[in-house]
């Protein structure tokens, strides 16, 4: 995919996410509604990326109180507070995720909540069921198959982690692997 050979890990991640806000029938959109809460999720994509999980979280925090009605900004605070092991803050924003799903919400968006969620609740058969969904979802998809191989690998599985990130090796999206 040439896309992904020529872009940045931080543009790779910011490509997969608008997937996941627009994915579906329907086309149902979940855009940020301001640009503020569009510049703190950003924010807090590229802290992620950094593994500065505090300032993450709180970009996400933010987020998600400037836009109420946007699951997957609270989705990744959920994301971001388990790995801080904040479980309460995580199972709050799970909640508050799961809360803002509708019908509309695109196919991808309503996937990666349930399972973020089911991770926050340490749901593990759960989480990888619904991981693994999401990665089967697009075949050519290699960042929702990251994802599911950093979820194994975060469950300590790590011979399916490594199994995973060996698919994305093999579907020739080795850039997908190591930020620029």
């Amino acid at each position: 995919n040439a896309h992904f050979v020529n872009a940045s890990y931080r543009q790779r991640l910011h490509a997969w996410v608008n997937r996941l806000m627009k994915d579906g029938p329907t086309e149902a959109k979940h855009h940020l509604a301001s640009l503020d809460a569009a510049a703190e999720f950003e924010r807090g994509i590229d802290a992620y990326e950094r593994l500065e999980y505090a300032a993450a979280l709180r970009e996400f925090t933010d987020a998600a109180r400037t836009d109420p009605a946007n699951p997957l900004a609270a989705a990744w605070r959920s994301r971001a507070a388990w790995l801080m092991r904040q479980d309460r803050v995580a199972v709050e924003a799970a909640d508050a995720a799961l809360r803002l799903l509708t019908p509309e919400t695109a196919p991808a968006t309503a996937l990666f909540a349930r399972a973020v969620s089911a991770e926050a609740r340490r749901d593990t058969t759960m989480a990888e069921a619904l991981y693994r969904e999401l990665a089967g979802l697009h075949h050519d998809d290699s960042p929702s198959m990251l994802e599911l191989a950093a979820f194994q690998d975060r469950a300590t599985k790590n011979r399916d982690a490594i199994a995973s990130f060996q698919k994305v090796v093999a579907a020739g999206d080795v850039q997908q692997l190591a930020p620029d």
